[in-house]
């Protein structure tokens, strides 16, 4: 996770080799707090944010899943949430017949 206020990158580096994963409690700049569990074929990914503070911000998807879009790394792919402190917040993005789908 990479993260500045406003903004957090969801598994911006992400090697092939780790087409699984699952991680917990990542503290992040933008003061969220991130669990998530992904995998790569068929690319699914799901967070749960818990923000300290209200607030909106922009998440963007990694960059492992443009290819399957059709879009290259300079695209970038995300979605503005909102966050009320102290509150669990759970997102997910799975692809679907070529195309992304938001579901939570």
């Amino acid at each position: 996770v990479q993260s500045v206020p406003g903004l957090i990158k969801l598994l911006p580096a992400l090697p092939q080799e780790l087409s699984s994963g699952k991680v917990t409690g990542i503290c992040t700049r933008a003061g969220v707090t991130v669990d998530m569990v992904w995998q790569l074929e068929p690319f699914e990914l799901k967070a749960r944010f818990t923000s300290n503070r209200d607030q909106t911000l922009m998440v963007q998807l990694p960059e492992v899943m443009l290819t399957d879009l059709g879009l290259d790394k300079n695209d970038k792919v995300g979605f503005s949430i909102k966050l009320k402190a102290g509150c669990q917040s759970e997102y997910g993005w799975e692809l679907k017949g070529g195309k992304l789908v938001n579901f939570d």
